[in-house]
């Protein structure tokens, strides 16, 4: 998120006046992002400062460790909302109120929040997540909980029309505006090396690699293959269970084909993909999330395979290669067959992938997004002033209202 906000960063200092806020953690970052932008720490900022400011904009994601802070002030100081991920379960989860900032949850309300918005089946899943039974991630599908990241926003902004969809639904009177998710690509398509026959084939996987990105099961059909040994993989980033997958790695003696490039600089990681044949860009579960990766691979001119859900699965055919859920180990060995034997064509693939670049221009993001919120500015105070004066009227009299009062609704109203 940080880089999505340095894309918009230029554009948005060219169009509007406005602070770049940060927890102030690291000084370096904050210099690298530009000495020509305005920037402040939320430590910082006064409540003066907030309601000078026509609009406070929040970048939220799946991640207590780096956006509690930012709900927080969210909470405290509401405002557009530009939600990075459908699934909020973890977030949720692991989100701790912070000191003075105050608002959120603890691990004592997260129960609560499940039961508010889900009801007896939230509860119950909650109840499994605190025994361990099961984690966060595992019922994030069914129980997202961005609804209580979006309880007291002014709007939201969404890169999954999906998703933007699913919050109308659950918040009819919230505003909400889908846009592409921004991404800059090079002035031409940058050149892939072709595939020979006396030297391996490059596969890359790079980012976070939790247990959805699915590193495992590429190794269990990358064994089977009978052409297993015309490929080297090479992984970039970090992984949450190495030790598990470098002993599944050994286990099939694949470990000689593969190579750990670790944290990459943004030049070097475009490098890495650019030298690749194919690059596997695997979720599953996910997390409903518009994909900054896979907009790094179409930037980068390489072609690539997704998982067939969420938001890669309304991605045109033409762009990448379809890893389908049920058909999952089956489909990765087709996919290595036809890399091996040149059924893919993997310069028309690129092609159609670089040409999907021109939705996501950061340009074109940053005048939308301003356009947007000058036609809806007051629409949102307004909307939200409203629902606010509601919960507030509703709490009052539920307060007045006895502990045991049970509410009937009058037969003739329960008539068609």
């Amino acid at each position: 998120m940080a880089n999505f906000t340095h894309r918009l960063a230029p554009h948005l200092h060219s169009m509007a006046d406005v602070t770049f806020v940060h927890p102030g953690k690291s000084a370096k970052d904050i210099s690298d992002f530009g000495a020509d932008f305005a920037t402040c720490t939320i430590s910082s900022l006064s409540t003066q400062m907030m309601n000078q400011a026509d609009l406070c904009i929040y970048q939220i994601g799946n991640n207590a460790a780096f956006h509690s802070e930012i709900f927080a002030l969210a909470q405290r100081h509401p405002g557009l909302v530009v939600l990075h991920d459908r699934a909020m379960q973890d977030f949720v989860f692991n989100h701790q109120p912070s000191g003075l900032m105050g608002g959120g949850f603890a691990a004592d309300t997260y129960r609560q929040a499940m039961g508010q918005w889900y009801g007896q089946s939230g509860l119950d899943a909650a109840d499994m997540v605190m025994r361990r039974k099961i984690f966060p991630a595992d019922i994030a599908s069914l129980f997202p909980l961005f609804e209580a990241v979006l309880d007291k926003a002014l709007g939201v902004i969404c890169h999954n029309r999906e998703v933007t969809e699913e919050i109308y639904r659950r918040f009819p009177k919230l505003l909400a505006l889908t846009l592409p998710l921004p991404f800059a690509a090079p002035a031409e398509r940058p050149a892939r090396p072709p595939i020979t026959d006396d030297t391996p084939i490059r596969i890359v996987m790079f980012g976070f690699m939790g247990g959805n990105r699915r590193a495992t099961e590429f190794l269990d059909a990358w064994a089977l293959s009978e052409y297993r040994d015309r490929f080297h993989l090479h992984l970039s980033g970090q992984m949450s269970d190495r030790a598990r997958f470098d002993a599944r790695a050994a286990e099939l003696h694949l470990s000689g084909q593969i190579t750990y490039h670790g944290f990459l600089s943004e030049a070097a990681l475009n490098e890495l993909i650019r030298s690749a044949h194919m690059a596997l860009n695997l979720r599953y579960p996910t997390m409903g999330e518009a994909s900054g990766s896979q907009l790094r691979i179409w930037a980068n001119g390489c072609p690539s395979a997704v998982s067939a859900s969420g938001w890669y699965a309304g991605l045109p055919d033409r762009c990448l290669r379809k890893i389908h859920i049920q058909t999952e180990h089956d489909d990765l060995l087709l996919l290595l067959r036809d890399l091996a034997t040149h059924r893919i064509n993997g310069d028309e693939m690129a092609r159609y992938g670089f040409a999907q670049m021109s939705e996501h221009d950061p340009l074109r993001y940053t005048r939308n997004l301003l356009a947007w919120i000058a036609r809806k500015g007051s629409e949102m105070t307004a909307q939200w002033t409203d629902c606010a004066l509601m919960e507030s009227v509703a709490r009052s009299y539920a307060g007045a209202l006895p502990i045991d009062f049970d509410v009937a609704i009058p037969p003739h109203l329960l008539r068609s």
